[in-house]
C-alpha cells in the first residue's frame, strides 16, 4: 500500500483482491482510521499554525456590505478562531487606494511563513480586465 503527502493513493492491491489478498480487520482498519483521520481532521491536527484574516470595504459603502464583512469576522473568529481584523479601504484623495492596499497586504504578510495562511476578503465593486495585459480593476 503506499500513500501520499496528502492521502492513501491506494487503499486496496491493484486489481482487487484474491483469495491470497484478504485484507485483515487490523489491516482495514488502520486503513479506515488513516482515510477518516486525512478526511476529518481533529481538533488536535491542524493544517496551519496561524490563520490570519484581513476583510476590506470601501469608507463609502455604497453596496452596504458592512454588516455582512462584520458577520463573516465573526464566523472566522469564533468559529474557527482565526485572527481577523476588518478595515476600510479609503475613496478620498489624501491616499491612494493602491498605496493602501499594497501596504495591508504587505503588512499582513510579516512574520508568516509556509505554515500560515492568509485570507484576504474584498467587499466592493470589480470588474474583469478589457485586455490580457491589464491588471484587475476596483473601484468605488
Amino acid at each position: 500500500m503506499s500513500f501520499s503527502n496528502t492521502r492513501p493513493q491506494s487503499a486496496f492491491p491493484v486489481g482487487g483482491f484474491g483469495t491470497e489478498d484478504q485484507v485483515t480487520v487490523e489491516e482495514f482498519k488502520h486503513i479506515l482510521t488513516t482515510a477518516c483521520d486525512y478526511a476529518l481532521p481533529s481538533e488536535n491536527s491542524k493544517k496551519y499554525n496561524r490563520v490570519r484574516v484581513l476583510l476590506t470595504y470601501w469608507t463609502e459603502d455604497d453596496l452596504y456590505v458592512k454588516n455582512e464583512v462584520e458577520r463573516l469576522r465573526d464566523t472566522f473568529e469564533r468559529g474557527y478562531h482565526y485572527d481577523c481584523v476588518i478595515d476600510q479601504i479609503p475613496a478620498g484623495k489624501h491616499q491612494s487606494p493602491n498605496q493602501w492596499m499594497t501596504r495591508k497586504l504587505l503588512d499582513l504578510g510579516d512574520g508568516t511563513d509556509a505554515n500560515d495562511l492568509i485570507i484576504f476578503y474584498y467587499g466592493g465593486h470589480g470588474r474583469s480586465a478589457k485586455t490580457p495585459d491589464e491588471g484587475p480593476c476596483v473601484f468605488v
